[in-house]
């Protein structure tokens, strides 16, 4: 076993010469050198990544709203609903022969008349509280639109013609029928009284 007086002793025989300490120094020297140069780099390096990275940031936050607008132009619906100037209009915009009430509670009057995806024809009328929609199609299918659930379920007759009314203690708000050729539906915003929407349906010629 060496004793640490030993090592001393040891160390102290140990002959360093001039030229070995020299070359020793100049190897130190450079390994210091070298380290100093390679931190520099790194530095260097790292500023030249951030830089690289904000420029792509910039980039990335200029294009990014032309390519979401041009993401939204690409999924809009076009609007199934096209306007007409009158009924005339709305009659020469439709396949089939249109026929309209004549007939219209008191206080009301025609605003807007439409074709909705070119197969249902609609006309709106207002007393400039409530909105009155009458609709027809080709076809047998039920056209109002209408998906609520009402109180008052109510089937009548009108000129030969089934009638199912829908609505709630103080009046209907639906009205749907059908001739076997030709649909047709009444909706108001507010209840109507029952002998409102039939004067409704025996004025429509």
């Amino acid at each position: 076993m060496i004793f640490m007086s030993d090592y001393k002793n040891a160390l102290t025989k140990i002959y360093i010469s001039k030229e070995m300490e020299e070359r020793v120094m100049r190897e130190v020297k450079t390994k210091v050198t070298k380290t100093k140069q390679q931190r520099t780099i790194g530095r260097r390096w790292l500023l030249l990544a951030v830089m690289v990275a904000c420029v792509a940031l910039s980039l990335g936050i200029l294009v990014l709203p032309k390519l979401t607008k041009g993401t939204k132009e690409q999924v809009q619906i076009p609007n199934p609903i096209v306007e007409t100037d009158d009924i005339k209009t709305l009659k020469e915009s439709v396949s089939f022969p249109l026929k309209v009430p004549t007939v219209v509670p008191e206080g009301y009057e025609v605003i807007d008349t439409s074709v909705i995806g070119g197969t249902i024809a609609q006309i709106t009328y207002s007393n400039g509280t409530n909105n009155i929609t009458y609709r027809m199609a080709e076809g047998t299918d039920d056209i109002s639109g209408e998906y609520n659930t009402y109180e008052k379920l109510r089937e009548i007759t009108v000129d030969g013609q089934n009638v199912l009314l829908k609505g709630n203690n103080d009046g209907y708000q639906v009205a749907t029928w059908t001739d076997g050729t030709y649909t047709y539906s009444i909706t108001s915003g507010s209840p109507l009284r029952e002998k409102q929407i039939v004067q409704m349906i025996e004025g429509i010629q």
